[in-house]
């Protein structure tokens, strides 16, 4: 170890240097790096696929950032293999001189101290300037890394930010960081369906944000979390594995409702919100079975990545609409999806990208309606440095640039105001982002999916959204109905019953109740039943039978309102109104109007409901 520079070192270099030494690496002997082989290191992305799903909008972003600056962005997975390089041509070929590059490792125990080898030792952002690196032929660098960590605190894999040492210390430290945080939220984002997810801040304008605390939930055991969680909560990773009312003294947040307080028993209060993420299985990247001939319709044709509950929810008329749903995308056509709150909006949308040719690219969602009106320009289009106060030094790439290939979700699109209308318009004639504040122009490519549970034609013509922008969006539109006008509504119950693990419970569900449930109104749709079955599943004692006198007082309905109009199964009869409406001339609306339920009830002259109501009483 060189002893002239131990008392200049910062504490962490000098941790560094004393592994290094223990682990027999030579400090003036670098060994030859081969890197691996295209094929060699194809297969070791294809293994950290997720991994590099998540974190390549940080890493576009990144080498946008630091373009011209002498610098290379790389992300190595935790074994420090380098899985990725960005940068301009002239410093990533310097880099590479170096071994600075994709396919080799830079472990400490590989190359002595370095950004990348440090901060997995460190799990911790590290800087390693010139002559701080163990090897002095590194001594021309400038590195700066750290680890992205999982849902459970584990090393997913490291960004690091490579330079001419010549460049200010800590030049790339407020971007890294940045970057770090904003990809372990979006890691948590995208946790899978079954788990909760408990979001908290202090302030209710940072919910939403990469500042935002976060809590992966199974029931009330805390099953992952982000550095923020465990940052405001003062505590260490080894929450994980913890009860709710460990953390927290006020009781539970109801699920889907909207944000309350939470008071933790220190008596810290934050803002919280407790939500059910939807999130469709990825489709296999090999298949063995034989792929099913093209004879029959494709929308019945069964999507073997879905859910049991899913494939209950596509009944025969939604996959259809699934599927020219996906031609339209694959057209790159904008499709509209309408329903009421709870129908499944955006599960519709996940199973289009899922299903469309986009389906490697970016999936980006955005509620219109959740965003602060003083945030959603910002946060939809990014800012340049210094747009207004408190924007960071580097500026934003907005939420639309990130969809840049693949599928931009425009969540209630309904409640977007006229002036952000105007913006998005311009973006979709022009294809490209002008950053708030100015800034240089970025071409974008997207297809947009956007959901509202608004009548937008009625709202055109009050004036409240604008007529171009609705046309722009309106190429196609799917009519998902509510689960009032489902006829399979006993099946979408099974299958919700069993998902909860009622039957690993010995548990059971009486004819009785079953019917209650089929005859409720159902004004929150299936998200309101799927959050009712859970909450049966989770409070009954093994072996029970759940009767309608174990179910909530609302939903004790023995026999069918008025106001209801499917039952759980098809009736034989048909209302008394409307007689003209027979099944042939219904088939007929729906095949000349490509299956749009809302222009066929317009070319019957009924409302989309009324139709509804017809298609389920018939079975179509």
């Amino acid at each position: 170890m060189r002893q002239t520079a131990v008392n200049n070192l910062p504490d962490t270099i000098l941790r560094s240097w004393h592994r290094c030494t223990d682990l027999g690496v030579i400090e003036d002997q670098i060994p030859y790096a081969e890197p691996l082989t295209h094929a060699e290191l194809l297969v070791l992305r294809e293994a950290s696929g997720e991994l590099l799903s998540i974190v390549e909008p940080e890493l576009d972003f990144l080498g946008e950032m630091f373009h011209g600056t002498d610098s290379v962005v790389l992300l190595a997975n935790p074994n420090g293999m380098i899985l990725d390089a960005r940068g301009a041509g002239g410093f990533l070929d310097k880099a590479g001189q170096v071994a600075l590059k994709s396919g080799v490792v830079w472990s400490e125990s590989a190359r002595g101290t370095n950004a990348i080898g440090t901060a997995i030792a460190e799990s911790a952002l590290v800087e390693v300037w010139g002559d701080e690196h163990y090897h002095r032929q590194h001594a021309n660098l400038c590195c700066t890394a750290a680890p992205i960590l999982n849902h459970q605190g584990r090393i997913a894999g490291v960004i690091d930010i490579s330079g001419d040492v010549r460049l200010p210390r800590g030049y790339a430290q407020g971007a890294l960081s940045r970057a770090i945080r904003e990809t372990e939220h979006r890691w948590l984002m995208q946790s899978p369906g079954q788990l909760q997810r408990l979001r908290f801040h202090e302030k209710s304008n940072h919910l939403g944000s990469f500042r935002e605390g976060v809590l992966l939930l199974d029931g009330e055991i805390v099953v992952g979390a982000n550095r923020e969680a465990v940052r405001w909560l003062g505590a260490s990773w080894s929450l994980i594995g913890e009860r709710w009312t460990n953390l927290f003294k006020s009781p539970p947040l109801k699920l889907g409702a909207d944000e309350a307080l939470l008071v933790t028993h220190s008596g810290i209060v934050f803002r919280g919100l407790l939500e059910q993420p939807t999130r469709v299985a990825k489709q296999p990247q090999a298949d063995s079975t034989p792929r099913q001939p093209a004879q029959a319709a494709p929308s019945l044709v069964a999507h073997a990545s879905l859910s049991s509950v899913s494939s209950a929810w596509l009944d025969p008329m939604t996959r259809l609409q699934l599927d020219q749903a996906v031609r339209a995308v694959d057209a790159e056509l904008s499709v509209i999806i309408q329903g009421e709150t709870g129908t499944g909006k955006e599960v519709m949308a996940r199973l289009i990208h899922e299903q469309c040719q986009r389906k490697n690219k970016p999936f980006v969602a955005i509620n219109c309606a959740a965003l602060p009106e003083g945030l959603i320009e910002s946060e939809l289009f990014g800012y340049a440095e210094g747009a207004f106060t408190g924007a960071r030094k580097s500026g934003s790439i907005g939420r639309v640039f990130e969809a840049d290939g693949g599928i931009l979700f425009l969540d209630e699109i309904g409640d977007m105001s006229l002036t952000l209308q105007t913006r998005l318009l311009r973006v979709l004639q022009d294809r490209a982002v002008q950053p708030l504040g100015g800034g240089k122009s970025r071409t974008v490519n997207f297809v947009v999916l956007s959901a509202t549970h608004r009548d937008l034609a009625a709202m055109v013509s009050a004036g409240s959204f604008r007529a171009d922008l609705y046309y722009r969006l309106h190429f196609h539109q799917i009519d998902l109905p509510p689960l009032r006008h489902r006829n399979d509504k006993a099946a979408f119950i099974d299958a919700l019953w069993q998902e909860a693990g009622a039957t690993r419970r010995q548990l059971s569900l009486s004819d009785a109740a079953r019917q209650a449930l089929c005859n409720y109104d159902w004004p929150g749709n299936f998200r309101q039943l799927a959050h009712l079955v859970k909450t049966l599943v989770a409070l009954a004692e093994t072996g029970q039978t759940i009767d309608i006198n174990n179910l909530p007082s609302e939903y004790r309905i023995t026999h069918k309102p008025v106001s209801v109009d499917t039952p759980c199964q098809p009736t034989e009869s048909i209302p008394p109104h409307n007689q003209d409406l027979s099944p042939e001339r219904i088939k007929q609306a729906l095949e000349q109007t490509h299956y749009k339920v809302a222009a066929a009830a317009r070319r019957l002259g009924v409302h989309r409901s009324t139709l509804y109501r017809y298609m389920a009483t018939y079975n179509l």
